[in-house]
């Protein structure tokens, strides 16, 4: 891998000297560099890559990424937003609202990360998105609209042990805990699981059935 990487940077270098005011061999530089863990050199060469006569607007997708690796996610959000400023989404292209509502979750924005799914959604209607939708809604401390959002969801599928488990945890996060061992109940008879039987035992714990929350904390080893 090493090797191949090394093969690659130095065609990317030869193609910036050929090119040095072509903006992309630099921003190819730097995706190198990011893959290799050389997050100050990727950087550099993002920024250079903006910085010619022909910049290349990919770079501040790359920019968000690794700054989105290094854990900036302010940083991450606002060069993916002068991205997508720069070059719209597509007709039928749902990643960059997921990608943006990612970067909006890791800073604790939920409301506006469930609004920036609402995009996706209307592109790709999946049941995965409408999970990760409901829990930024649970996060954002809006459970009700989070079960409401997996009543539909398991109304076309209830067969969906994940979305039963995550509508329990809801129920659970809402006060309803004999609605949450129903839905727990339901998840385990489908598909049994550790993480299954913990956030039963907590249930149990709290309906105050202790002997139940011992067996299924034993059961969740």
């Amino acid at each position: 891998m090493f090797v191949l990487a090394g093969h690659k940077f130095q065609q990317f270098v030869l193609a910036a000297k050929l090119r040095p005011n072509n903006g992309k061999p630099y921003c190819h530089l730097g995706e190198v560099c990011a893959a290799e863990g050389n997050f100050d050199e990727a950087l550099r060469q993002f920024k250079r890559s903006l910085d010619v006569a022909r910049p290349y607007v990919g770079a501040y997708r790359s920019l968000a990424l690794t700054y989105s690796d290094m854990g900036k996610f302010d940083l991450a959000l606002e060069h993916l937003d002068k991205y997508l400023e720069l070059k719209p989404p597509k007709p039928g292209a749902y990643k960059p609202y997921v990608l943006r509502a990612t970067f909006l979750e890791r800073l604790k924005r939920y409301d506006e990360a469930a609004l920036e799914l609402d995009k996706a959604l209307k592109v790709q209607n999946t049941d995965d998105l409408k999970l990760k939708k409901a829990q930024y809604l649970a996060n954002a401390k809006k459970p009700k609209q989070a079960v409401a959002l997996l009543d539909q969801v398991l109304r076309l599928n209830p067969q969906d042990e994940t979305a039963y488990l995550d509508r329990a945890r809801y129920k659970l996060q809402d006060g309803d805990a004999r609605g949450a061992l129903i839905d727990c109940n339901k998840a385990l008879t489908l598909m049994p699981s550790a993480s299954a039987y913990r956030l039963r035992a907590a249930i149990n714990e709290k309906l105050g059935n202790k002997q139940a929350a011992v067996s299924d904390k034993r059961r969740s080893n």
